[in-house]
């Protein structure tokens, strides 16, 4: 049977990596831009 803690800790551990991806591509996302800029002005 399922707690309600366990429940609640899977919740915040795949809230965590969630986040946590979404910083990483955005963060990604931001140096893409920034080298695609520069490459593009030389």
């Amino acid at each position: 049977m399922y707690s309600y803690v366990d429940k609640y800790a899977n919740l915040k551990d795949y809230y965590y990596d969630y986040t946590k991806n979404l910083h990483s591509q955005i963060f990604i996302s931001k140096i893409i831009k920034v080298c695609t800029e520069f490459c593009v002005n030389g």
